[in-house]
């Protein structure tokens, strides 16, 4: 059961993927609302978070001093984490009758189009903090998921020193796998542009799936129904779109006896909403079930293992709204 919401908003002049720096001050005691989107196309990354009634040395520094800004978000009694990092692009105050209002928007940390070899990073790790926070908070700076099974106990042990690397993202990745990961927890990883993967001693990959159900957080679910992803109706057979036509049969030379297309491959796609919690990300493997037990189960329930592609965050410190909404596509194992 999620209940206490929890909003925790960064804002400094660092380039990090976490909060272990000098440079970075928590805007709190204030109301803050945002909107947050994901997706696996990065370059879509962004967020809009709007304070109220900050005083005026927060302004100050949001506007003079801030460029970067780390938004986490949950619940008390389940996880609270990362749901955005990125830089602030652009800051504006008003007045909305008695209320200072200030907007930020802000970009991801990996820019427009960014492959991460062009991501440049610097962070820093103090002993004691646990590898899996190490990994989750580079995976969170580059917006990939982080593949790290629920059964590789080894991520909840300790670094045994500090950490610090600067550079570009895959060569302190790579120095953390190197000289940590591997001496220390025994396990290996590697990355791609959309995720980190943590590999077990077997060098078996295991995989995490979200339970989301109305029992766990679901508030509603249904399918996209898109049938320009499909290919039916002779869709993409050219004697089929053509025929009956003379001048395009002429032109475009079509044989009637030519194969058709026969196969349907229809992409199942899904729209859900949920309570929010920092575990839904993208590339992040939904296991979905949006059965009641009545009669209308089997028209409008929606079950299956989905990947996600996009997600949108809505919330704030108080209101009513503080939830997720995802689209995902299905996935087979």
């Amino acid at each position: 059961m999620a209940f206490g919401r929890v909003v925790r908003l960064f804002v400094g002049n660092f380039a990090l993927g976490n909060m272990d720096t000098k440079d970075a001050k928590r805007i709190d005691g204030l109301d803050i609302e945002f909107s947050v989107t994901r997706s696996i196309e990065f370059w879509d990354n962004a967020a809009t978070i709007t304070l109220y009634n900050p005083s005026p040395d927060t302004l100050r520094y949001v506007m003079r001093t801030g460029a970067s800004v780390i938004l986490q978000a949950g619940h008390e009694d389940e996880t609270v984490g990362n749901i955005f990092v990125g830089q602030i692009a652009r800051v504006e105050t008003h007045r909305e009758g008695p209320d200072i209002v200030t907007a930020m928007t802000c970009k991801s940390a990996r820019g427009a189009y960014y492959q991460l070899v062009k991501l440049s990073c610097d962070v820093r790790f103090r002993k004691g903090a646990t590898f899996r926070e190490c990994l989750q908070y580079m995976a969170d700076y580059a917006g990939v998921a982080l593949r790290a099974g629920a059964d590789l106990d080894a991520l909840d042990g300790a670094l045994s020193r500090n950490f610090q690397a600067s550079g570009s993202f895959p060569g302190v990745f790579e120095n953390f796998v190197r000289t940590v990961l591997k001496p220390e927890a025994k396990l290996g990883a590697f990355y791609d542009n959309n995720e980190i993967l943590i590999l077990g001693e077997n060098k078996h990959v295991e995989i995490e799936h979200i339970a989301l159900y109305y029992d766990t957080g679901l508030l509603s679910a249904s399918e996209i129904r898109d049938e320009g992803d499909n290919d039916i109706n002779g869709g993409g057979d050219a004697y089929h779109m053509m025929a009956g036509i003379p001048e395009l049969e002429k032109k475009y030379r079509l044989d009637e006896h030519a194969p058709k297309v026969q196969e349907v491959d229809r992409k199942r796609r899904v729209r859900f909403r949920a309570i929010l919690s920092p575990k839904f990300c993208p590339n992040a493997r939904v296991e979905l079930d949006s059965t009641t037990g009545d009669s209308y189960d089997s028209v409008l329930a929606v079950q299956g293992l989905f990947s996600i592609d996009s997600v949108e965050f809505n919330g704030g410190t108080t209101g009513s709204d503080f939830t997720v909404e995802c689209e995902a596509v299905e996935v087979t194992e």
